[in-house]
This record gives structure tokens, C-alpha cells and sequence, in this order.
């Protein structure tokens, strides 16, 4: 998250303007369920056609704007990304190219591509779509608060729910660091054997070397397994809690409102547009839970960049040329 929070601040402007679409999209997604509420309660209760049509043109104006407002979000977070994106590919690669041969030599092959598609992960993790969708975190509160016009019990209700599922996405995010890390150094292993089965072929085959490095490539690939299914493992686990929680939170919504429709508390239209709410106001939420993986990957290569970029640099000016370039018309006239 710190790289994102260190990206949008470069742009505060664009930030403000991120925050503002999301907030309007998110008002505007109000309208879909106070439309239920509305035609529960009016339409079917009196059944004025016009009633009808103006609550239907009003949502359909709602969700275009809301549309529009998250496009316009999209394209933000693209401006934003963009700098940052082109300016961390180049500079891996300018590292590694310019890099001192004895430093170089010191990382194995398949760390070193591993770390330049290090960039690539990034990347990905914050692209603009899931940057968007983090953005909808702090603002499920509006469905929240709307929900809580309508009722605070279940209001109450949802909160709890909504504060397990962020709980959730916060450890599952603290639990993939270690196994992260591990799988990114077995895959840099995996890649050095393919990379000498490949260059040095013929040195294998002079040296008889193919049970050696068959057996190598054995144990990398199983520990690589091993790991890989601990992490899917663990988003897989959190997906299912995820879907649990949503159809859990349902049925104590529709529980609780079915007691206070009975009780006069509530009607029936407020109980669906409730259950509506509810639901929207888990989605955000939910969706960051299910981006812990590429974040903890994301983490992980920021990591092995930043400790490539301390690695030693060839010079690529020379002293001499540096001190005549730098000395005035003057004198190198006078030279001459």
C-alpha cells in the first residue's frame, strides 16, 4: 500500500480527483436499491404508471453517470500509473545492463529475471482497475450510512460483517509475506537450471551432468509446488470465506427485517432495498480480500528491486573527458 499512497501523492491534484469520483460514483449507486425501495412501496401499492416511468428514467440517468464517473476514475489512475510503471522497467533494466560484472556474477541468472519481471508484477498489482477498486474500500461506509437511514439495527449488522471480511483481507495480506518470498527465490532457482540447461548444454552433457541437475530441478520444482498451493490455498480459503460471509450477512439482514416488518419497524421494500445495500457495501470489500496475492507479490518484487538497485554501477563517463568538459571555452582555446 505504501507504493500506492507514494504514487498518488506525487499527484495530489489527480488524488483529489480520484477521491471525488469515487465518492460521487458511489452516491450515485444509491439508486438502484432506493429504485426497489420506491417501486415496493409506491408503484405496487397505488399502481401509477407514471410513478413508475419517472423512478425508471431516474435510475437509468444514475447508473450512466455512475458509469461515467468510474471511467473517469480508470483513466486517472492510468495517468498516474504511467510514469511510474515505464520509469521502474527502465530503471531494473539500466541496473542491470550497467551493472559491475563481480556484482552481477554475484546473483544467479534466474534471480536476476526474475527480479526484472519483478516489474512486470508490480505492475500488474496496481493497475488501474485494482487501484479503482481500493478506492471503493472507504467508501462502502456510504451504503453503510444509507443503510443506517433506513435501519440502524441492521445497519449494526452489516457493520460487523464488513469489519470481519477487512479483517480477514488484512491478515490473509500479513500471512502470504513469508511463502511470497520463498516461492519468488524458488522460482529465481527454477529459472537459473532452465537458463544452464539452455546456454550450457554442452557443458552438461561433457560433464555427464544430467542426473545432477535433473535432480536439482526436482527438488526446486516440488518446493515451488509446495509453496504455490499454500498461497492459492490461502486465497482460495479467503475467497470461500468471503462467499460465506456475503450469504451469512444476507440471511441476518433479511432475519432481523423480516422481524421489524412484523413488528411495524419496517416495511417490506426497505427490507429488500436493505438486503441491496447491504450487499453493495460488501463488495468492496470483499474485492480487496481477494487481491491479497498479487499485492504480496507485488511486495515482494519491490523488495528484490530495491535491494537490485544498491548493486554497484559501472562508470560510463571517464575522468579525463569529464574535467575537459567541464573546463571553460577559455582555456581549452588556450590549450589548443
Amino acid at each position: 500500500m505504501k507504493e500506492l499512497f507514494a504514487r498518488l501523492m506525487t499527484r495530489p491534484a489527480v488524488f483529489a480527483e480520484m477521491t471525488a469520483a469515487s465518492l460521487l460514483a458511489n452516491i450515485l449507486a444509491l439508486a438502484s436499491p432506493l429504485f426497489v425501495i420506491q417501486v415496493l412501496n409506491r408503484y405496487v401499492a397505488h399502481g401509477v404508471d407514471a410513478t413508475l416511468a419517472t423512478l425508471a428514467i431516474g435510475t437509468v440517468i444514475a447508473i450512466a453517470l455512475e458509469f461515467g464517473f468510474r471511467q473517469v476514475r480508470l483513466r486517472l489512475a492510468t495517468f498516474v500509473n504511467k510514469p511510474f510503471d515505464e520509469g521502474l522497467t527502465h530503471s531494473a533494466f539500466k541496473v542491470l545492463t550497467g551493472a559491475k560484472s563481480a556484482a552481477a556474477d554475484a546473483l544467479q541468472p534466474g534471480l536476476r529475471q526474475q527480479i526484472i519481471n519483478g516489474a512486470d508484477t508490480v505492475q500488474a498489482a496496481f493497475s488501474a482497475p485494482n487501484v479503482a477498486a481500493l478506492f471503493d474500500v472507504p467508501f462502502a461506509m456510504v451504503f453503510v450510512f444509507a443503510l443506517f437511514l433506513l435501519s440502524p439495527t441492521l445497519a449494526v449488522i452489516v457493520l460487523i460483517f464488513l469489519g470481519a471480511v477487512f479483517s480477514i483481507a488484512l491478515l490473509t495480506l500479513s500471512s502470504l509475506r513469508g511463502p511470497t518470498r520463498d516461492m519468488t527465490a524458488a522460482g529465481g532457482r527454477r529459472n537459473a537450471l532452465i537458463s544452464s540447461a539452455i546456454s550450457s548444454g554442452d557443458t552438461v552433457r561433457a560433464f555427464n551432468a544430467q542426473n545432477f541437475i535433473r535432480r536439482q530441478w526436482r527438488e526446486e520444482t516440488g518446493l515451488f509446488q509446495r509453496l504455490l498451493r499454500a498461497v492459492t490455498g490461502r486465497q482460495g480459503l479467503v475467497q470461500t470465506i468471503s462467499a460465506s460471509a456475503q450469504g451469512l450477512m444476507g440471511v441476518a439482514v433479511i432475519t432481523t427485517g423480516a422481524i421489524l416488518v412484523v413488528r411495524g419497524q419496517l416495511d417490506v421494500g426497505g427490507m429488500i432495498g436493505a438486503n441491496i445495500l447491504a450487499a453493495r457495501g460488501l463488495g468492496p470489500i470483499i474485492k480487496l480480500a481477494q487481491m491479497g496475492e498479487p499485492f504480496a507479490k507485488a511486495r515482494q518484487a519491490l523488495s528484490l528491486l530495491q535491494e537490485f538497485s544498491r548493486i554497484p554501477q559501472e562508470r560510463t563517463e571517464g575522468s579525463a573527458l569529464g574535467c575537459l568538459t567541464s573546463a571553460p571555452m577559455e582555456q581549452i582555446s588556450g590549450i589548443a
